[in-house]
């Protein structure tokens, strides 16, 4: 499994390789550390606030999407990358999106953005752990990937279906390709409210097939996992956390998770959110950390390395300009984090060269 435990504290590149079931281990080693690419790839992006969304879980009936729009296009597909049209706007944490992204390696994983550098700023994780297309053993896609739009203006849904979604390291480890999954991530219109629908499944090998975790990573983060609102606890019950959890088990077929977006409306600034800028960046000597719009009082700057450990800690600022002597650090990248009076305020990447 590309977890995401690993994912968040240094890149790992993510090799393009092509074959399929015949891919080496070392891909998979590479892909799956993606608490790395996550925290390596940390951007400008401010963070919105918690309070974003709240949680709840019911149940329905599940119903495969028909005429759907096909995104592997009967191809067999291992991480898949595409994007798909939101169809209109969509409010994710603090950010408005008209399109959504397959990509970063991983499945069951949609995020604001894709890149060549595998950065986003915000991910939406229906069901994160390592799939792939059942018939690559066959040779023949059993796997379909598809997405529709539903309802009137004002009111429409995106819907976006893994349909018999099969497990890598099923086939890796077994040579084979039994256990399925069957799950939809429906965007609201309007609401902004996200929802995770799971159909029938079939789970023989859980170790195996979640990486020797306990289930799938399901929520939404930003790409930070600053703020994020993951899952953990029994699947018909689950919580929220503000850490990386692995669900404990399995959704079983007509469940239904709901992140319900707590902000009304549509708003590309936010009260309270700072702009943040970092310069220059690569630094030698000095970086210069800017506050544009709000004010700080009493907050502090931490500055740690790709393993997350603290370099260098500023403490007590009150002035919206932060001078950091550069000097005792040696050539690389890190990590800044600033808080004021216990909030995230920004977080980003600063390169000393």
């Amino acid at each position: 499994m590309k977890t995401l435990k690993t994912i968040l504290i240094v890149f790992v590149a993510l090799t393009a390789m092509t074959n399929v079931l015949g891919q080496s281990v070392l891909k998979k080693v590479d892909k799956r550390n993606f608490k790395n690419i996550v925290n390596h790839g940390i951007s400008f992006h401010k963070v919105a606030s918690s309070g974003d969304y709240s949680f709840s879980t019911t149940t329905g009936t599940y119903s495969n999407l028909s005429n759907a729009i096909s995104i592997n296009n009967n191809q067999l597909w291992d991480d898949p990358e595409d994007s798909i049209p939101v169809g209109f706007n969509f409010k994710l944490y603090d950010l408005v999106l008209d399109t959504v992204y397959l990509g970063i390696g991983y499945g069951g994983l949609v995020s604001s953005v894709i890149d060549t550098n595998f950065e986003a700023d915000y991910l939406v994780l229906p069901f994160e752990t390592d799939l792939i297309d059942r018939g690559n053993i066959s040779g023949i896609s059993q796997s379909p990937i598809s997405y529709k739009l539903e309802g009137a203006s004002g009111n429409r849904i995106l819907k976006v279906e893994w349909n018999n979604a099969g497990f890598y390291d099923e086939g890796e480890l077994l040579g084979t390709l039994h256990d399925y999954i069957n799950f939809q991530l429906w965007l609201y219109e309007g609401s902004n409210d996200i929802e995770i629908h799971f159909g029938p499944n079939m789970i023989t090998n859980p170790l195996i097939n979640y990486g020797q975790e306990t289930g799938a990573i399901i929520g939404l983060s930003d790409y930070n996992l600053i703020n994020p609102y993951l899952l953990s606890g029994n699947p018909v019950n689950p919580v929220l956390s503000d850490t990386l959890v692995f669900l404990g088990g399995t959704p079983a077929d007509g469940t239904i998770y709901k992140f319900s977006n707590l902000t009304s409306g549509i708003k590309n600034n936010q009260p309270g959110n700072f702009d943040v800028q970092i310069y220059p960046n690569p630094a030698h000597q000095i970086a210069i950390v800017r506050v544009n719009n709000g004010k700080l009082n009493h907050a502090e700057l931490r500055i740690t390395d790709t393993f997350g450990r603290t370099i260098k800690a500023i403490r007590d600022i009150q002035t919206n300009e932060i001078s950091v002597d550069c000097n005792n650090l040696i050539k690389g990248i890190y990590l800044y984090q600033l808080t004021d009076q216990g909030k995230n305020v920004a977080t980003g990447k600063l390169i000393i060269e």
